[in-house]
């Protein structure tokens, strides 16, 4: 049922995946909270503000973390893959558009 909710939550709505991968901080917090709903004892939003600006906590460790999650769950590995797929697009784009110039 986690996985399901979590499914749903973030496949209906690529942003939150999207900025992960864009290193977007409010984004990484969106997802930790989503991912931690309907766990007890549930962690706060003010404790991940706290976890996040905390000066001895690695961010890229973090979204690395997160983004690793998010890569092989079953829940959003499509999303992941779909994203990546439609960067790699734009990019072959952009780098035919600069190359006819």
């Amino acid at each position: 049922v986690k996985n399901a909710m979590l499914r749903f939550e973030l496949d209906n709505n690529r942003k939150p995946v999207a900025g992960i991968m864009d290193g977007d901080l409010e984004q990484l917090e969106e997802v930790l909270d989503t991912a931690n709903k309907g766990m007890e004892p549930r962690v706060t939003k003010p404790l991940l503000d706290a976890y996040i600006e905390e000066e001895s906590t690695d961010i890229d460790s973090l979204f690395d973390e997160v983004l690793d999650f998010l890569e092989k769950t079953n829940a959003t590995k499509n999303t992941v893959k779909n994203i990546r797929r439609d960067i790699a697009k734009a990019e072959q784009m952009e780098a035919a558009k600069n190359a006819e110039k």
